[in-house]
């Protein structure tokens, strides 16, 4: 796991290697049984944190290899939230710059959106907290200066074409991040901004 782990830029939590090891023989286990828990889809985990997803798909490549063991896809999510939970819990103790603000940023963003959507933001839903989650995502990426910055330039104008009046929230809620917190966003966070409060608005509550 060492090797692996080294392609991370930053330390895990101490309990990380019995914590995944004992996910990985209940995995073994309930495969062999053919039992399967269902995860949720691995694109957005994927999009958000993909060096820990590649671990994860590793370890199941290598699980297969050693075991003979073919995992569900839905275990290469499980393994990489496990590096993901080590690393938020780490950066709880230590403090940060996203955790000290966090939630002020939240609230500022969620009020943007409240008043160019003209819709009542409420913040005790399913679809918030995932919002919310996201939003923690793509700031804490900010924080450590790694953007996703990707071809997807036509992407973009295709669905700022789309969504006119999601795409002038996004860009007042940019406005907002440079202005207080000197937060850059690129066109392609821009985007996945602009999808994810399309997603909450269309269903009339975050």
């Amino acid at each position: 796991m060492t090797g692996l782990q080294d392609q991370l830029p930053y330390e895990t939590n101490s309990n990380l290697v019995l914590t995944l090891a004992d996910h990985i023989s209940f995995a073994i286990e309930r495969s062999r049984r053919g039992i399967y828990v269902r995860m949720p889809a691995i694109y957005e985990l994927e999009m958000n944190y993909p060096l820990e997803t590649e671990i994860g798909r590793k370890f199941v490549a290598a699980i297969r290899r050693t075991f003979k063991v073919k995992l569900p896809k839905g275990e290469i999510q499980g393994i990489a939230m496990h590096f993901i939970n080590a690393r938020d819990r780490s950066l709880e103790e230590n403090g940060s710059a996203l955790e000290d603000h966090f939630e002020e940023i939240l609230e500022q963003t969620t009020r943007i959106i409240e008043e160019t959507m003209g819709l009542c933001v409420r913040r005790d839903t399913f679809n918030y907290a995932r919002f919310a989650t996201h939003l923690r995502y793509l700031l804490q990426r900010v924080f450590e200066e790694k953007h996703i910055d990707s071809s997807n330039i036509r992407m973009y104008l295709s669905i700022q074409e789309e969504y006119p009046r999601v795409s002038a929230c996004v860009d007042e809620i940019a406005r907002h991040y440079q202005d207080s917190w000197s937060i850059e966003l690129t066109e392609e966070e821009k985007l996945y901004l602009i999808m994810h409060i399309n997603r909450v608005c269309s269903k009339e509550s975050i």
